[in-house]
Parts: C-alpha cells; structure tokens; sequence
C-alpha cells in the first residue's frame, strides 16, 4: 500500500496537481477528490497526448535531420579516409615526382648542349663548304694541267724526227711532260679524295 501510496503521489505531481494526495484519500477516499484527481490524471493525459500529437512532426523532422546528420557524417569520414588516402599516395609518389623534375632538368640541358653543338656543326658545315669550293677550284685547275700535258705530249709525238739530237731533245721534254700530267694526275686524285671525304663528313653530320 505504500509503494502504491508513493506512486499515486508521483503520478499526480508529474500532473502539477493542486491538490495533494494524503495517505487517507487512498485508505477512505472521498467521492469528490477521487474524482478531481481522477480527473488531473485524464486531463494530463489528454494534454499529454495533444502535446505529443503537436509535436510529432518536429519529433520526426527532428529525427530526420538526425539521420541525414548521420549520413553526412559518414560521408565526411569517407571523404576524410579519401582524403588521408591521396595525401599518403602524394607522400608516396613525391620521390618518383622527384625524379622526374631532376631528369626534365637534365633534358633541358642537353636540348642546350644539342643545340649549341648543332650551331657548332652548322658553322663547320659552312667552313667545309667552303673549302668544297677551293678543292672544286684545285680540281679544274689540275684537269687543265693535265689536258694541257697531254695535247704538249701530242705535239712532242708530231715534232719527233730521225735527228738524234732532235730525238733525244723530245725525248727529254716527252719525259719532262709525263712528269708534269704525273704532278698534274696526283693533284687530281688528291682532290678528289679530299673531295670524296668531305662529302662523307658531310652525309655523317647530316644523318
């Protein structure tokens, strides 16, 4: 009886009940206070009700915001995880990044080698042209030399008679002659070897 005694009186407390419940309105109860508390009790609950029913959207909305939060705060932990995902890959590839830095440095400093050796080869190409040049010009001469001995040569076969004197005289400028068109032939060959290696520097310069 006192454990139900003591719950009446919190239930009627939670009420805000003016009226306080005594140990004799559950022994003898009165008609008319049993009915007024009676009465605290269903009209809490009617309110109690109408409360909740008044509140239930904002209860759900509520929990909606709270689930959304939830949601939110896995993606942002997801994001989180991606996040420490690429700095770690970032650590991990800075050494490779590195590397390539230092070998686009090293290239850019061979493309100025190259070009500076191909401004050097350039500059070469002109000189070994030139002297091209002066070798074609030593060619023609040495041809004209050599044409030139030969006809001297004909004329000495035409002036030869039975005289020894005059015999042994075109023998003497015969030889002198095929001397010459011999110099005449070296200087020849010589510049067209000379000629022959240019133009292989220059096929190995240009390939």
């Amino acid at each position: 009886m006192v454990k139900l005694y003591n719950r009446i009186k919190e239930v009627l407390a939670s009420t805000e009940c003016p009226e306080k419940f005594t140990l004799k309105d559950l022994i003898r109860p009165d008609t008319g206070r049993t009915e007024f508390f009676l009465s605290a009790i269903l009209n809490f609950g009617l309110h109690r009700r109408a409360k909740l029913d008044f509140l239930r959207p904002i209860v759900d909305e509520v929990n909606h915001l709270e689930e959304q939060q939830r949601e939110w705060e896995a993606k942002i932990s997801q994001l989180d995880a991606e996040i420490e995902d690429y700095n770690e890959a970032r650590e991990r590839e800075l050494p490779l990044v590195q590397d390539v830095d230092t070998k686009v440095k090293e290239l850019r400093q061979t493309i100025a080698g190259l070009n500076n050796h191909q401004m050097a080869l350039r500059a070469s190409f002109r000189k070994l042209k030139e002297k091209t040049g002066e070798m074609d010009e030593k060619i023609s001469n040495a041809e004209f030399v050599l044409v030139q001995s030969f006809q001297e040569n004909a004329n000495l076969r035409s002036k030869i008679v039975q005289s020894p004197d005059k015999l042994q005289r075109a023998l003497e400028e015969k030889k002198s002659a095929q001397e010459v068109a011999k110099n005449a032939e070296k200087i020849a060959m010589q510049s067209y070897q000379d000629k022959n290696a240019i133009a292989e520097l220059y096929t190995k310069v240009f390939n």
